[in-house]
């Protein structure tokens, strides 16, 4: 539990074919609790299993944390067993990453946003809290598929930025940067 105050994320050990949580940091060691798990959650600790590589979930709502949040989910392979059943996850808030941002000086007539793989807004430099947990603003949409671009625009309050955008190979979210 301490960890998980220090860190301001939970880390949960879970056996995704019976589907019960075996650890989490924020909680005191117990036996194997049943999961309740978001859509978006169980969507990538499934890719996670299926290809055997660490995913990003993209943001939900935790059910217990109530909070907005985002989960690196590692695959575990048993020894005896040869089979990925396990997964190690990184529940981190997307406070957290809000947090990030704001630590890195940015300048205030620049925006710089964070969006997940789903077009959902993950962190945001300013009116994060207005805006996290949204969908990333209607210009970016025909943009979707492509990995980097510029593009000049409007952000939600009308101002208009020159926008420039790098989307993760792996993952599928984008970074962007309004100056």
């Amino acid at each position: 539990a301490a960890v998980a105050r220090q860190t301001e994320t939970r880390v949960v050990l879970a056996d995704s074919e019976r589907d019960l949580q075996i650890l989490n940091s924020a909680l005191p060691m117990g036996p194997p609790l049943p999961r309740n798990l978001p859509p978006e959650r169980r969507a990538a600790e499934k890719k996670a299993i299926e290809t055997n590589e660490p995913t990003l979930s993209g943001m939900f709502l935790g059910p217990a944390m109530n909070q907005l949040l985002v989960t690196l989910i590692m695959p575990m392979q048993t020894p005896r067993e040869n089979n990925t059943s396990y997964v190690l996850a990184v529940v981190i808030p997307s406070e957290k990453l809000a947090n990030i941002l704001a630590a890195n000086q940015i300048p205030p007539e620049w925006v710089v946003g964070v969006v997940d793989g789903n077009g959902v807004t993950v962190a945001r430099s300013e009116n994060s809290q207005e805006t996290v947990g949204t969908k990333a603003y209607e210009s970016f949409a025909p943009l979707r598929d492509a990995t980097e671009g510029a593009q000049v625009s409007a952000a939600r309050d009308g101002r208009i930025f020159r926008w420039s955008w790098q989307r993760s190979e792996h993952t599928g979210w984008i970074i962007s940067v309004g100056v």
